[in-house]
């Protein structure tokens, strides 16, 4: 019976390799994700359930409306603390209850506004804005579906700075200066 090792080029997989793979990702417990900004926001924001402390609020605020989805908006706002928010579609209740109880100072912008806000939140496709209304942080939900699905990708092929963070149905967009372009694609919670 003949010795089997490892040569250069062979195919097999050694005993070692196969043993310390596991342990090797056990100890990453990362995204791998290098940016401070990208991690937090991944950690912080992304990857949290539900919104710490006021779930039944919430909860009654959506009625009838994926609950995960409008915690998620409700930790982006928590999270980036905007002045002015634009809402698309304008006059949306269950937003404009998110925000007033998320960011209760913030002021709600009308979408034709010549004030660019600080974050715009698209919640329906039919309402998706036809022009960038100049925000650094957009929120748009059914990015798999027109009309907003055009404008993620305006978004996101016109940015030379910032980063986008989407899944299969919601996309954010963060147009900040300071930050290197890149894309994220992550399973929001």
């Amino acid at each position: 019976m003949q010795h089997c090792r490892k040569q250069k080029g062979d195919g097999m997989i050694s005993l070692r390799r196969t043993m310390t793979w596991p342990r090797r990702r056990w100890r990453a417990k990362g995204f791998g994700i290098h940016s401070p900004f990208a991690f937090s926001f991944v950690t912080e924001v992304l990857a949290r359930r539900g919104c710490g402390g006021i779930d039944e609020e919430l909860r009654a605020a959506a009625t009838g409306d994926g609950f995960g989805d409008m915690a998620l908006i409700y930790r982006c706002i928590s999270h980036f603390r905007p002045g002015k928010i634009a809402i698309y579609p304008a006059g949306d209740e269950i937003l404009t209850r998110i925000v007033g109880l998320t960011a209760p100072d913030a002021e709600i912008i009308s979408g034709n506004s010549t004030i660019t806000p600080d974050m715009a939140i698209v919640r329906t496709p039919e309402a998706a804005p036809t022009h960038d209304n100049g925000a650094p942080v957009y929120i748009i939900r059914n990015i798999d579906r027109a009309p907003a699905k055009d404008l993620w990708k305006r978004l996101t092929s016109g940015c030379s700075r910032g980063m986008d963070f989407s899944d299969r149905r919601t996309g954010i967009i963060c147009r900040f200066s300071h930050l290197p372009r890149q894309s994220f694609k992550i399973a929001f919670k």
